[in-house]
């Protein structure tokens, strides 16, 4: 990671680091235990595949991203991708 001083990493260097999820998608199952490496651990829904996404959710990523932030997280803690 790129440093920015007093320990900041900005946003490119940041995102460098990890997998690009819309070329990598990984079973919900991977996702859930140990995070693979170069998934982004906090946006772990994003390397789901549309299908599994809508069956885990139960709504399309679009409906998803439109959530508040609290909401989004009790999702994805109910469903083991926090």
């Amino acid at each position: 990671l790129r440093l920015l001083g007093l320990g900041c990493v900005s946003p490119e260097a940041a995102a460098s680091e990890f997998l690009d999820p819309k070329t990598h998608k990984f079973k919900l199952e991977e996702l859930q235990n140990n995070v693979p490496k170069g998934v982004n651990s906090n946006r772990r829904q994003d390397y789901l595949d549309d299908k599994t996404f809508e069956q885990v959710f139960k709504m399309k990523r679009d409906d998803f991203e439109k959530l508040k932030d609290w909401k989004q997280r009790d999702l994805k803690k109910a469903n083991k991708l926090f």
